[in-house]
């Protein structure tokens, strides 16, 4: 019973423009007839309004059998990105299927959906047989925003010879596609860490030695105790430092506010064009971008949020940006401490830290400042502020603060970071 009324609502028909007007010059004629007793006339007008009414039971009786398989390149939609969207349509009823229309609604594109010409299709009887009788069409579209859609379901539409009356009848199913923010390639800048023993790159290398091959040097007074060799510091009868951002992973904490309260500009209600808010659209495209470049640069990346998880682990790249594609703006907060926990392996630093917020607040801004000594190297990225509190207090705990708008560009806002030292913007 579902089925078949999930059948009916699939189904239409409906006469044209042209058929109306047959069936008004029929009553027309029917009304003269009687007006002027001219009984001919009442002969033309039933078969005037019989013509549009027998090609409105004929279009509702086409029962098109299609099966329709849709395809996009690339494969992962990115937004503001074209994707190419192939659909073959294959005829599986016994009988020809007619030229009609097609049209392939989009989710963002409610009122536009994309549209063509679909030419015959041969019976399907023999499928079993020989190949079935298919065409391809396709369009392109380019998603405004991340998130995710439905596009489909595929809708074809029958007419009749004369035009008079037409059918529409959906074939398949809607198909959910996620829709991931774009990752802009970062430079690689130079950027440096200053450290103890000097500056060493923010790219590191990969050492493949064992641990009788690492690079040390003299103990320096501020070197942490964590960091000296002891095997070595006896075979040379002082104490020696390793330098261990040669040999192995180096690490990174990248810290994404997710909460409402961190966005003055977040709205609740929007349409599926525009975004939930500017400034988190902005920080989450970033975070993507910086933290893949991370990634490729050799680094060990831990996520960090200040809401509820939603994010995946940034391993697997596919899946992290998948999460990107769906996060939002949370009413809730996690305690700052928990947000900022650190998920570094036993026996290692916490690395450099990345935090992009905009309006983080004081409680998130003053744990930052209090934690600037655990990290070699410190960056805030500040989306639009409505004051420069956050970025003075980041800054004289010893953070390097980056101000962007929402145009500026990742690559814009990564460059920034050389410039080192106090208050700095990305344009």
């Amino acid at each position: 019973m579902a089925a078949r009324q999930e059948g009916k609502r699939s189904r239409r028909t409906f006469l044209t423009q042209r058929g109306w007007a047959f069936l008004v010059v029929a009553a027309l004629l029917v009304f003269f007839a009687y007006a002027l007793r001219r009984p001919e006339l009442l002969f033309v007008g039933c078969f005037v309004a019989a013509v549009p009414l027998l090609s409105l039971v004929l279009i509702g009786m086409q029962r098109p059998k299609l099966d329709v398989r849709r395809t996009f390149a690339p494969l992962l939609l990115t937004s503001g990105r074209p994707t190419a969207v192939r659909l073959q349509v294959s005829n599986l009823a016994p009988r020809p299927f007619p030229v009609s229309g097609w049209t392939d609604a989009v989710g963002w594109l409610p009122k536009n959906p994309a549209a063509g010409q679909l030419g015959p299709l041969r019976s399907g009887l023999f499928r079993h047989r020989e190949p079935l009788s298919a065409t391809r069409v396709g369009y392109d579209l380019t998603p405004p925003r991340r998130g995710r859609f439905e596009v489909g379901p595929f809708t074809v539409t029958m007419t009749d010879p004369f035009g008079l009356a037409c059918g529409t009848q959906r074939a398949g199913h809607a198909q959910t596609v996620t829709v991931v923010p774009q990752v802009q390639p970062l430079p690689e800048s130079g950027l440096t860490i200053a450290e103890a023993e000097g500056s060493a790159r923010l790219v590191q290398h990969r050492a493949v030695g064992s641990d009788h091959d690492v690079t040390t040097r003299a103990y320096r007074t501020g070197d942490a105790l964590r960091r000296v060799h002891w095997r070595a510091s006896a075979h040379h009868g002082d104490l020696m430092v390793r330098q261990e951002e040669q040999r192995s992973h180096s690490e990174a904490s990248v810290l994404l506010d997710t909460r409402r309260s961190g966005y003055r500009d977040a709205e609740s209600e929007h349409p599926l064009t525009a975004a939930e808010s500017d400034r988190f659209e902005w920080a989450v495209e970033f975070t993507a971008s910086l933290v893949v470049h991370l990634q490729h640069s050799g680094f060990l990346v831990h996520m960090h949020e200040t809401a509820e998880q939603q994010l995946s682990a940034v391993e697997n790249t596919t899946h992290f940006l998948e999460s990107l594609a769906t996060v939002q703006l949370s009413a809730s907060a996690l305690p700052m401490d928990a947000a900022l926990a650190n998920r570094s392996e036993s026996g290692r630093t916490p690395g450099s830290m990345f935090a992009i917020v905009s309006d983080a607040g004081a409680e998130l801004v003053d744990l930052l400042a209090a934690r600037r000594s655990s990290y070699e190297l410190a960056v805030a990225f500040l989306v639009m502020p409505d004051d420069d509190s956050s970025a003075v207090t980041l800054s004289r705990a010893g953070w390097t603060c980056v101000t962007v708008s929402a145009g500026d560009s990742a690559e814009d806002a990564w460059l920034a970071v050389v410039d080192r030292g106090g208050v700095r913007r990305a344009s």
